[in-house]
């Protein structure tokens, strides 16, 4: 018994049994292992890696200056990734995207008739002023496409373009001989400053007002004396047009202002790739330059060695002997020499002495499979597909490449949504504003009734380039097989081919009446029978 009635417990312990006890001690000393994020990192190289967390706004204004230069320096001296700059910009864009144009006027006064003559006028009237330089470029110098064309590749090296709009006076325009005063001009992003004050709601160079909506921006333009003078162009005009269209994926930094470029996170990729590439040629042009040796019995640097020891020595004389029996050996390579570069030349080569040709070993098996998959990496970050970008097709077939473009394709048409078509839906919101108010364009109601309703009718889609195939004849035969089952439309699939339902049904009646005139059928014309009916029903017509 001890105080308060307690009493120790007695354990029994089997002798020979203290080394156990402390095993056993250590063993649950041991921490146990939970479930939980980042727990499976042993080795430390998680906790190596320094990771803070800041806004996206912070991440942004930080690495965008210095990936944009390196960006830009790739693309302009590399090869590999000036070609995939410019795979990307095709599939994006092709030749030029082309708007589809399709007003619902019903509300306005409009039929069905009268809606598709206006919508025609429309896309034929802004077609002619898109591909005139001097009507829709500032500087008269580049048409719509391609802006849009320089709108990718600005996006693939500064991460973001700016399109600013401005209009010309009548004065201006009769002094250059153009007819309309909208006009565009592409801006770099380098050009909008990157300044920061809370005091006037300016953020990155974009001033802003309590919700977050863009008032202003601040670009940076020459001086009439010299040097960069500010310059803040108004989001909107006081018509409530858009002046000023940011083009960038603002799903990649949702918090920042401004963009990365699309190639930041595949910099050290590309490093690499020129590194190997670079230590690959040195090495195999050392290799070609020592393509031949000549191996000798003679030490170099032990027989110098010794010529000094000799000399000033008492052995002075075996020395004079060894110097002379050298000099007549070079004397003896001086007159028979060996030559690779100008006609095959051996002559004769001193006792012991073995001539030797080497081949390259340079580059080894492994290189192009390495430098392809370098090359893949930056293709899965542009959204193009591999075989484009390495130019490599080995084993390819019908399937895996229809699934190669099925992964890609989507992050072209994206792209193409909301990075490239915003320039030509503002062009084409504020050129017809311009075309109806100055009344080239007949509008029912005229312009006040237009715009009352100038967002409505000013909405436009934009078709890009069809996806590519690898084989033409399977892609109609899956196309028949969806408009048989009543799973697409003759206008859906036109609008994946990046053409114009309403204009490719105008040009097949045209071409089918001329046809009938000269006594053939269209090929579009259905015959049962095969060619033999076809031949006897164009010989009744």
């Amino acid at each position: 018994m001890t105080g308060k009635g307690l009493t120790r417990p007695r354990v029994r312990v089997p002798a020979n049994t203290r080394q156990l006890a402390k095993t056993s001690a250590r063993l649950t000393s041991t921490p146990r292992s939970t479930m939980r994020y980042l727990g499976g990192d042993p080795s430390g190289v998680l906790a190596k890696r320094s990771a803070p967390i800041r806004s996206g706004s912070e991440d942004v204004r930080a690495a965008a200056a210095r990936a944009s230069a390196l960006a830009t320096d790739f693309m302009h001296n590399s090869g590999w990734i000036a070609g995939a700059v410019d795979q990307v910009i095709t599939d994006t864009i092709g030749e030029g995207l082309k708007i589809n144009y399709k007003p619902d006027l019903s509300k306005l006064g409009y039929d069905k008739k009268e809606e598709k003559e206006f919508a025609e006028l429309v896309e034929k009237e802004f077609r002619a002023y898109a591909n005139n330089p001097l009507e829709v470029d500032l500087a008269g110098q580049k048409k719509l496409a391609e802006m849009d064309d320089g709108v990718c590749r600005i996006y693939a090296t500064k991460g973001e373009a700016y399109g600013v709009f401005s209009f010309m006076s009548p004065a201006e325009r009769k002094k250059y001989g153009i007819r309309t005063g909208t006009k565009v001009s592409l801006v770099s992003p380098h050009k909008l400053k990157w300044e920061t004050s809370q005091l006037i709601g300016l953020e990155d160079g974009i001033f802003k007002d309590d919700n977050g909506r863009h008032l202003k921006y601040r670009f940076q333009r020459k001086g009439k004396i010299g040097g960069l003078v500010d310059h803040d162009v108004d989001a909107f005009d006081g018509l409530g047009l858009c002046q000023v269209v940011q083009l960038m994926d603002r799903s990649e930094n949702p918090d920042a202002s401004r963009g990365v470029p699309l190639m930041t996170a595949v910099l050290n990729n590309m490093s690499f790739q020129e590194q190997l590439g670079n230590a690959t040629l040195a090495t195999a042009l050392a290799q070609a330059i020592m393509a031949a040796t000549v191996k000798s019995p003679d030490a170099s640097e032990d027989i110098f060695q010794a010529f000094q020891a000799l000399d000033g020595s008492d052995n002075e004389d075996i020395g004079e002997d060894l110097a002379n029996l050298w000099r007549s050996r070079l004397e003896a390579l001086q007159e028979g020499t060996i030559n690779l570069s100008d006609g095959v030349r051996v002559n004769h080569l001193a006792p012991g002495e073995e001539f030797e040709l080497h081949s390259s070993k340079t580059p080894n098996p492994h290189y192009v499979s390495f430098f392809q998959n370098l090359l893949r990496e930056v293709a899965r970050r542009i959204g193009a597909t591999a075989s484009s970008v390495t130019m490599d097709h080995t084993g390819a077939t019908y399937s895996s490449v229809r699934m190669e473009y099925a992964t890609i394709w989507p992050i072209v048409t994206r792209r193409r949504d909301r990075v490239v078509a915003p320039l030509t839906k503002v062009t084409f919101a504020n050129w017809l504003d311009e075309e109806i108010a100055e009344g080239r364009i007949p509008f029912k109601g005229g312009y006040a009734a237009f715009r009352a309703n100038r967002e409505h009718v000013s909405q436009v889609d934009v078709l890009g380039p069809a996806q590519p195939t690898a084989d033409d004849d399977k892609k109609e035969s899956a196309r028949k097989k969806r408009l048989e089952n009543g799973v697409t439309s003759v206008r859906r699939e036109c609008a994946a081919d990046g053409v114009d339902y309403d204009e490719v049904q105008r040009e097949i009646s045209e071409e089918v009446k001329e046809f009938e005139k000269e006594g053939r059928l269209h090929p579009s014309v259905k015959v049962q029978g095969g060619d033999s009916q076809r031949s006897k029903v164009v010989k009744e017509t």
